[in-house]
């Protein structure tokens, strides 16, 4: 304590002779004069206090810094800790990160097969298609384009229906060649609902169809394990379209021609029963044709009217001649009574009250027979609407041309292998991240 105090005083003895020595410079620098330099003195009692106060404060908080082995000491200890740190993360990092990419790659290349995609193309056209034989479809092509390319897009939903898989299934063991020929799981029909897999979704997923809406071209894709079950599917595909093209015009052309069949069958009924009218007219009557009859009945009537008329003659030629006891006069008076009673039968047959005249029945026979001749017009304009319906649908009627055939595939399609790395890389970094953020934030929680 003593050789401190002593070393006390000779800082504070130093000082004051340095800070003496200091004023005598500077008032010297300035060019003061005599007084200035008279003013020089010896430091107060007051300042001598100040000073040991302050050095009594530097010397407090020297005592509080730590010394260079504490700092040493401690800045070891922080690398160390920096160094288990990040040792840590290197080693979440290969567990959460690196492990999952090592499984994965693994897995590609033991497991994952190699596959093979075939291609082909087709349109749909009606046989009244006119230009180069390719339709002009898209925006601009008018309604043929636009029922060809509707045709495109029905022909597109069916093959990638489960009927259509269905059938790619029976007539050429699709989803068995799947799996049957491979390990790999993410390859094969699984049916799996709770994770949204079923062998739809995989169906999808190997089969590929798209539209062009400029050309009307569809374009078909079929992936498989062998480049010849490639060419197969593809092939497959191409047939289920031309089935569903003719398919989609007969039943057209049926539902058309079932409405018109049914109106011929209309008309024809309509037709057979006025013919029947018409015949049970004639049964009732007993007139095969009342017009020639009534025409008959005039001429005999007209005969008659003649034969009437010679009669009087005669007999008033007679009575003229004062002949009234003539014998011939009794026989001519009942010649025109006669004549009388014919033509006045003859009218009566003509046009009398009785329900089998003449002109009744040939008002009901020209009633039937403008029926059964409207009934005759009737089913012609029919058949002729049927016969024009027949040549509209082969002019309608849509095929199926395929415009590149499908071919043995002979590049490998690629691998999914670099997809699955990076997905599986993105999954693990952010994994890794949140699992980091969570033990920073729990660890700053229990410092706090």
């Amino acid at each position: 304590m003593g050789i401190e105090q002593m070393a006390n005083e000779d800082r504070i003895r130093k000082w004051r002779q340095t800070k003496a020595a200091d004023l005598a410079t500077k008032v010297r620098e300035s060019g003061a004069d005599t007084q200035a330099q008279a003013d020089l003195r010896i430091p107060t009692r007051r300042e001598e206090q100040l000073a040991d106060e302050e050095q009594r404060r530097a010397d407090i908080a020297d005592s509080r810094l730590p010394t260079d082995e504490q700092i040493e000491r401690e800045v070891s200890a922080e690398s160390f800790r920096r160094w288990l740190q990040a040792k840590k993360w290197r080693r979440h990092l290969v567990l959460f990160v690196g492990l999952p990419l090592l499984l994965v790659a693994l897995y590609g290349l033991l497991f994952t097969p190699s596959t093979y995609s075939a291609r082909a193309s087709f349109v749909i056209m009606t046989a009244g298609a006119k230009g180069d034989g390719m339709p002009s479809v898209g925006m601009f092509g008018g309604a043929g384009a636009s029922e060809g390319l509707t045709d495109a897009y029905r022909i597109r939903e069916y093959l990638l229906s489960r009927e259509a898989m269905q059938a790619m299934e029976k007539r050429y063991g699709f989803l068995t060649h799947f799996s049957k020929g491979t390990y790999d799981p993410l390859q094969r029909p699984l049916n799996l609902p709770a994770l949204g897999l079923d062998p739809h979704s995989f169906y999808q997923r190997k089969v590929a169809i798209s539209v062009d809406i400029r050309e009307g071209i569809a374009r078909v894709s079929v992936d498989a394990l062998a480049p010849a079950d490639a060419q197969r599917f593809a092939a497959g595909l191409l047939a289920l379209a031309r089935e569903r093209t003719q398919k989609i015009s007969d039943q057209l052309n049926e539902d058309q021609f079932r409405a018109l069949q049914n109106d011929v069958l209309k008309a024809e009924g309509e037709l057979n029963a006025a013919s029947a009218r018409v015949a049970a007219v004639q049964r009732q009557t007993a007139e095969l044709d009342p017009q020639l009859s009534a025409a008959t009945i005039n001429q005999l009537i007209s005969d008659l009217e003649v034969r009437l008329a010679e009669a009087q003659a005669e007999r008033n030629s007679i009575t003229a001649s004062g002949l009234t006891e003539s014998p011939l006069l009794p026989r001519l008076n009942a010649r025109i009574a006669a004549l009388d009673k014919q033509i006045a039968a003859q009218r009566e047959k003509l046009v009398g009250g009785n329900a089998r005249t003449v002109q009744k029945s040939a008002a009901a026979l020209e009633t039937a027979t403008t029926k059964r001749q409207l009934a005759q017009t009737s089913l012609e304009s029919i058949m002729r609407t049927f016969e024009q319906a027949k040549l509209s649908s082969i002019e309608s009627r849509r095929y199926l041309v395929v415009v590149s055939a499908p071919v043995l595939p002979e590049e490998v399609r690629a691998s999914r292998l670099l997809n699955l790395l990076l997905i599986t890389g993105l999954a693990a970094l952010l994994l890794w991240g949140l699992i980091s953020t969570l033990r920073s934030s729990r660890y700053l929680r229990s410092a706090g």
